[in-house]
């Protein structure tokens, strides 16, 4: 497992002997290292999940491991470590590296049958509290730090039926918790609470990932305010090699405000860039160069594919299009916002023409 600070600066390796590296990315330099796990036996996999989050003016370090042991690592000044090593300023690098607190924790007690993630939540008082997800006793449980150890405060699992929580994410406010179980059931709960306020859209999603809105796309009518969230979700039906990005508005009850088909073999990468997302498609194609289901043909015939998706005015969409004479989708696009859908037909009979004129003998 490894994460990279936002500013790239720094990087975060923990290793299959359970030791976690701290390093400076320009000097090539450990900052410091630690040993916080022991490989099993039956598996060379030790650690299950890495995160650096922002605490107001400093990061903590979340550890996940197999087993079910989380660690924190908190009040780390990246800001304050990344200037003391490009002046060399051992002593004040030292002096910070001692100002980190580690809260370690048994989470495996809660969740028995499989620990998933971890994400920071605010918690009834506790602002730096833990949100772990995964199955057994509790599906969701809060942990925060008391006398040197995590402790957990609160747990759901009636409500659950044992349900098997695949992932979570808390929307930009921090009020609103998006759940989403191995069924592919989303849901949203109150985050300080854990109440469920809404059972979710019946569709099967395999993977969802939280896009803040800005003005610009509030304005085009995809997020209605401005401080709502847009949520992207892919979802895998039922026909044979059809998947489907959709993006929900999470101020509407999930109304859809955008649908692309996608191949079957697709996923949304883990990128954490707030105006885009990226998508990892599986794309295959027959010997007449025309695209086909990825299970009809060899594997190393597969391309890889990535795509780059981000907010935008409709009308700055449509014209670009029409542009590149990609007149469906701007027919598309000319339904869902209503714009002129008499123009599409324009470009596309000149393009037509246009052609046919080249194709004339002089």
């Amino acid at each position: 497992c490894l994460v990279w600070s936002q500013d790239a600066c720094f990087l975060v390796v923990a290793d299959s002997n359970g030791t976690l590296h701290f390093m400076n990315v320009k000097s090539n330099a450990v900052l410091f290292s630690q040993d916080l796990a022991k490989p099993s036996p039956q598996s060379n996999e030790v650690f299950r999940e890495l995160s650096l989050v922002r605490r107001e003016d400093t990061y903590e370090l979340l550890v996940l491991t197999h087993d079910g042991k989380l660690f924190q690592f908190s009040n780390i000044d990246l800001e304050g470590l990344r200037q003391a090593s490009a002046t060399g300023d051992m002593k004040t690098a030292l002096e910070l590296k001692s100002a980190i607190r580690m809260h370690s924790g048994d989470v495996s007690t809660a969740h028995s049958k499989r620990v998933g993630g971890v994400a920071p939540i605010a918690f009834e008082e506790h602002q730096n509290a833990l949100l772990v997800w995964g199955s057994g006793t509790f599906g969701l449980s809060v942990w925060a730090a008391e006398e040197g150890r995590l402790v957990q405060l609160d747990g759901v699992s009636r409500i659950l039926c044992d349900t098997d929580i695949h992932h979570c994410a808390l929307a930009t406010d921090g009020q609103i918790l998006i759940v989403l179980d191995q069924q592919g059931q989303l849901s949203l709960w109150h985050a300080s609470s854990l109440m469920m306020i809404d059972p979710g859209p019946k569709m099967s999603v395999a993977q969802f990932r939280v896009l803040p809105t800005g003005t610009d796309a509030a304005e085009a009518g995809l997020g209605g305010e401005a401080a709502s969230d847009l949520i992207v979700v892919l979802c895998n039906e039922h026909s044979p090699g059809r998947s489907f990005l959709k993006v929900l508005s999470l101020n509407k009850q999930f109304n859809e405000e955008y649908t692309l088909e996608v191949s079957s073999l697709c996923t949304i990468a883990a990128i954490a860039d707030p105006d885009c997302f990226f998508v990892v498609e599986g794309r295959a194609f027959d010997t007449m160069g025309d695209e086909c289901a990825v299970g009809d043909v060899a594997p190393g015939q597969v391309q890889l594919h990535v795509r780059c998706l981000s907010q935008s005015l409709p009308t700055n969409r449509f014209y670009h299009l029409l542009h590149k004479q990609r007149f469906d989708e701007a027919m598309q696009l000319a339904t869902m916002f209503g714009l002129d859908s008499e123009l599409v037909h324009k470009v596309r009979i000149t393009s037509l023409l246009d052609r046919a004129d080249k194709n004339v003998e002089p």
